[in-house]
């Protein structure tokens, strides 16, 4: 990270990270918009370890601390901390996850298999300083600013189904071969999309009728559009009401990279999943 001013102050772990300058990781190994961790880390090597069993819109549910025994982390200064005399270069950050504690809260294979896509997204977080009698000081009433490895689409990182797709993978790709570069999974990126799509519009009926649709067609999304060349047909399901979760919106998807048609579920907390059809 490119910093003219590399500065950190919160010394104690599990202090609030981003209240000052910070970098930070996202891993939501089932890509499911639930249960995924956050990771905070400061120039002094500082961290702060979070799972976020729901995301924030859907209520406050997240553990915090979260312990995560066996990470290893370091930081190094390209420059001098806390010296407003001078002009820095940046600072860099090396972590290390230990999958024993990825593993209690997946429900996919870890460590990943060749070939496992996991959602992930890194954030840097960054605020606005000024010299005064030579010392840093955060100049008051003023937004951070947010830098992300793959776009949000609003200043929010607790939106786990725009996080990015990370391939696990044994194999050298070479970069100057484009039939060795994996490509974006656009089919489950669309579908998942379509699914937050229902989400949203639910939540917009509910705030007229106080109560959820029973039907797509109340929604007003009868027929939503997709990649043909990605999907081969799509279909609108069915919303199961539920009394713990509210709805189970289900869509069908017959693909081209599965056999068997694909059921993918979104239920009222944003929950997505997928079960394969009989």
């Amino acid at each position: 990270m490119q910093e003219p001013h590399i500065m950190g102050y919160l010394k104690e772990k599990n202090s609030v990270i981003y209240q000052e300058n910070d970098f930070e990781v996202f891993i939501d190994p089932n890509g499911s918009s639930h249960q995924y961790t956050e990771f905070e880390i400061n120039a002094l090597n500082t961290i702060w370890g979070l799972l976020i069993i729901n995301p924030y819109r859907d209520g406050y549910n997240i553990i915090n601390p979260y312990p995560i025994d066996g990470l290893l982390s370091a930081v190094k200064i390209n420059g001098a901390l806390n010296n407003p005399s001078d002009i820095d270069k940046g600072w860099s950050v090396e972590i290390a996850f230990p999958w024993n504690i990825l593993r209690q809260f997946a429900t996919v294979s870890v460590p990943p298999k060749e070939g496992d896509i996991w959602r992930m997204n890194f954030s840097r977080v960054e605020w606005k300083y000024e010299i005064k009698d030579g010392k840093y000081e955060k100049i008051p009433n003023l937004p951070e600013d947010n830098w992300v490895w793959t776009p949000q689409y609003e200043i929010n990182m607790h939106k786990p189904e725009s996080f990015g797709f990370v391939e696990f993978s044994e194999k050298i790709k070479d970069n100057n071969d484009n039939n060795s570069v994996t490509k974006f999974p656009q089919e489950r990126w669309e579908i998942q999309q379509i699914l937050f799509w229902i989400y949203q519009c639910q939540n917009e009926y509910y705030k007229i009728n106080k109560s959820y649709a029973k039907l797509y067609e109340d929604l007003g999304i009868s027929d939503l559009s997709f990649d043909e060349s990605v999907i081969t047909k799509f279909k609108l399901n069915k919303i199961y009401l539920d009394d713990v979760f509210e709805y189970d919106a289900t869509i069908i998807i017959q693909s081209t990279s599965e056999e068997r048609d694909q059921i993918w579920h979104i239920r009222s907390d944003s929950k997505q999943w997928k079960t394969l059809k009989d």
